[in-house]
């Protein structure tokens, strides 16, 4: 890039960028679109012919240099009615305001012969209207002339990931479902059905390369539709005639959760009066969803009478009791159990036993959902115990009240990993091979963990010790430090809220409470802390039978890759080994798309019900 300034006789540009060749370099002086249009660029998702160009709008001539530094573009690539919309380059970032002028919005095309004069125009109200130091960011792009719009990746009004909208100014939306592309609902403006399907497929396009919902603007470009400009898109989540809740037993949001391992989670948090075809957890945004009833989920609690206040401390005290203890024997019978299944020999298995095999290991698996969700209902009833005694407890409190203490083996596990990388330095950014100074090192540490794999309710993470990018994760995972920084925030909560009871004109009763319930949550974190390492053990199990069962669905063309049966529900997989016919590859096909779509994705904790829906 050129260097900021102007000379009195000529303006002298900030730089020029063309919008396909934009990258990390960008980010600082451009903000977050930068990075998200070179993200696109490099997955081939067609972009406008244009320019990201500063200069200083007080130069004398500033109207000129610039029509003379746009309309080479425009003449050059002029084989039908086209020239340049002309927009400001506005700053985003979660870190950094806008700056400088604003560009008067202009969605005309500007024709090469009308440029400097409109060009005057637009920068006399730039200057007119500024609020900042006259530097002037502008997108430049060479379209036709003719219709542009915008579109986003999900439904524009509710939400709904299952539709695309596209739309031109002041029109109705068109709707498309967005895994056949066939229109749900027409809109207005005109366009032709080819054009919108294309447009839809643009924005499509751009939330898998970035792992998360879009909106772009969109022009035509030799008559076909192109992206000029990207943005985080933002919707209030209403599209499910049912409430929803995120999965939360072990972190807020661990990424994509295999359908396996959802089908374990509805087995595991199912109610009595579920009816069967009725699923408790849904997999959404590749995530796991709890359906939940109106009213349920914990509500602020005012302060009762010390007496009430005792009483109920008390009756916690007591019900937490069966959680920890049921915590602990999971984790003193597991390792017979996970001896029995490792004297098994998966192969030599026919598929009924195979099938067997499975869901034994999965009952194992729902066992320890089962005692984490038990976890999360005695950590909500201390809470609720909490502001009986003291009154509403601040919500990051609460986040932090909530989280899991690791075991010791895990810390020292963590604290290698850590070692481990401080050795390395800077990990490899390519791990296919391992540079070849590093691979002693690493195959040494495999050796060390191959028996260990990360905290999670997913059943997809490999041990450590199976591959050298398991091994590189795990360390990218420790220096995080998710496990580490909740619980330290766990500490901070427990420290903020004694000092609060010893605060408040409470009396030192209501603190002597107070310090008995985060004795208890301190319990409950420490019995939660196990029963994630035995999941993460169990969870090794259920993998190696579901890759078994993968090998041999690959075997008879069922499936593509061995993995594949890990994108499976439990009933599917038995279908698959008993002959059921089925398109088992393209479900697994769009389930792994899906991962990718939503990967980058700050997922909503609740999903309300749409309106109108029965609550």
């Amino acid at each position: 890039m050129a260097t900021e300034g102007a000379t009195a006789t000529r303006a002298r540009p900030i730089g020029a960028r063309p919008l396909d060749r934009l990258g990390a370099g960008d980010v600082e002086s451009l903000g977050d679109e930068a990075r998200d249009l070179a993200a696109l660029a490099a997955a081939g998702v067609p972009l406008a012919r244009g320019w990201v160009i500063g200069l200083d709008v007080d130069a004398p001539d500033a109207a000129a240099f610039l029509a003379e530094r746009l309309r080479e573009p425009i003449d050059a690539r002029a084989n039908g009615p086209s020239g340049l919309k002309l927009r400001s380059w506005v700053r985003r970032s979660a870190h950094a305001p806008r700056e400088g002028p604003r560009f008067p919005a202009t969605e005309d095309v500007l024709e090469s012969t009308a440029l400097t004069e409109r060009l005057e125009a637009l920068l006399a109200e730039a200057r007119a209207s500024r609020a900042g130091p006259g530097v002037l960011r502008l997108r430049a792009i060479h379209a036709d002339v003719g219709p542009a719009g915008a579109a986003t990746s999900i439904d524009v009004a509710d939400g709904d990931p299952s539709k695309v909208s596209v739309w031109l100014p002041g029109e109705r939306p068109y709707r498309f479902d967005r895994k056949t592309m066939r229109v749900l609902e027409d809109g207005g403006g005109g366009l032709s059905l080819r054009t919108l399907e294309r447009v839809a497929d643009l924005a499509d396009r751009a939330h898998l390369a970035l792992g998360r919902p879009v909106e772009v603007d969109w022009v035509l470009a030799g008559g076909r539709p192109v992206i000029c400009r990207v943005r985080p898109v933002q919707r209030a989540w209403r599209f499910t005639d049912a409430g929803w809740r995120v999965v939360e037993l072990l972190w807020h949001d661990e990424g994509p959760i295999a359908p396996l391992s959802v089908d374990g989670l509805d087995k595991a948090l199912r109610e009595e009066d579920d009816p069967v075809d009725e699923p408790r957890v849904l997999r959404l945004f590749a995530r796991a969803y709890r359906r939940v009833e109106p009213g349920r989920g914990r509500h602020g609690e005012r302060r009762q009478s010390f007496a009430q206040a005792t009483a109920r401390v008390a009756r916690v005290v007591a019900d937490v009791t069966a959680p920890i203890g049921a915590a602990r024997a999971y984790a003193r019978t597991l390792d017979d159990r996970l001896r029995a299944f490792d004297r098994d020999d998966l192969p030599r298995m026919d598929e009924a036993q195979l099938a067997r095999a499975l869901r034994e290991r999965q009952h194992v698996v729902v066992e320890a959902y089962e005692l984490l969700d038990r976890g999360r209902q005695a950590t909500a009833a201390v809470l609720g115990a909490l502001e009986a005694a003291l009154g509403a407890v601040p919500r990051d409190c609460v986040e932090g009240l909530a989280a899991i203490r690791r075991t010791r083996a895990r810390r020292r596990l963590d604290e290698r990993l850590a070692r481990a990388l401080e050795e390395i330095g800077d990990l490899p950014l390519e791990v296919d091979p391992v540079p070849a100074g590093q691979r002693r090192f690493f195959a040494d540490l495999r050796r060390e963990l191959r028996d260990q794999r990360p905290l999670g309710l997913d059943v997809r993470p490999l041990a450590y010790g199976a591959s050298d990018r398991a091994l590189v994760e795990g360390m990218r995972a420790v220096h995080d430090g998710r496990a580490e920084r909740a619980e330290r925030e766990q500490r901070g909560a427990i420290r903020r809220l004694m000092a609060t009871a010893r605060a408040r004109p409470l009396g030192r009763g209501r603190a002597a409470l107070a310090g008995t319930l985060t004795l208890v949550i301190e319990r409950l974190a420490v019995a939660k802390g196990e029963v994630a390492e035995g999941l993460a053990a169990a969870n090794l199990r259920l993998r190696d039978a579901a890759i078994e069962v993968g090998r041999r669905l690959v075997e008879r063309g069922i499936l593509d890759d061995e993995d594949d049966a890990l994108y499976l529900y439990v009933a599917e997989i038995q279908d698959a080994l008993s002959g059921e016919p089925g398109a088992y590859t393209a479900r697994v096909r769009l389930r792994r798309e899906e991962d990718a779509r939503w990967r980058s994705f700050e997922p909503p904790t609740r999903l309300p019900p749409r309106r109108g829906a029965d609550e």
